[in-house]
């Protein structure tokens, strides 16, 4: 076990999370460690890349308790901004949405999660051709709320400056039908 997967597994620990390996039934592939602490469920995996360790969600549920989803989903990007802010050996945490459900309902909810995690400081990046919706730190090491924008383009229709806030250089889901 790494320095930055004791560092991960001891601040869900101490966050009261209980944690068991996840592994697909059917192939009997480990996909990362399952997490819950009675409102929010997630998996994930820690993976190696240029920047350094990246925590990758590659699943994230509330908990049938868990009352009103909005202010679940904020806990968690608070949790995450936590986790940021003190396991220093991660560089950054990202998750996929796949919003292309033939269940509406389903369908529905992930770009609200999407638009949610977006209004909390998540933003939309290309890596290795999939689209990764990403929380970061800032250039001093933390973890940011909102992005500065940067000299990139943009595919949204307003105008910007230097000052304003942006959400990466992709598209968000909710601009796709």
């Amino acid at each position: 076990m790494t320095v930055c997967e004791r560092a991960v597994a001891a601040f869900f620990r101490t966050h009261r999370f209980k944690a068991r390996a996840e592994v697909c039934e059917r192939m009997h592939i480990a996909l990362g460690q399952r997490v819950e602490n009675g409102e929010l469920s997630l998996c994930h995996r820690l993976d190696k890349v240029a920047a350094g360790y990246v925590l990758t969600i590659t699943d994230f549920r509330l908990d049938a308790q868990a009352r009103a989803s909005d202010q679940a989903v904020r806990r968690f990007c608070q949790l995450i901004r936590t986790l940021l802010r003190t396991v220093p050996h991660l560089s950054y945490v990202r998750g996929m949405i796949l919003p292309g459900v033939s269940d509406a309902h389903l369908r529905d909810a992930r770009l609200r999660l999407g638009v949610i995690l977006e209004r909390e400081g998540a933003f939309w990046r290309d890596e290795d051709g999939d689209r990764w919706l990403v929380f970061c730190r800032d250039h001093q090491g933390i973890p940011t709320r909102h992005m500065v924008a940067r000299d990139t383009s943009s595919s949204s229709s307003s105008s910007s400056s230097s000052s304003a806030v942006a959400y990466g250089n992709m598209p968000s889901t909710r601009h796709h039908t």
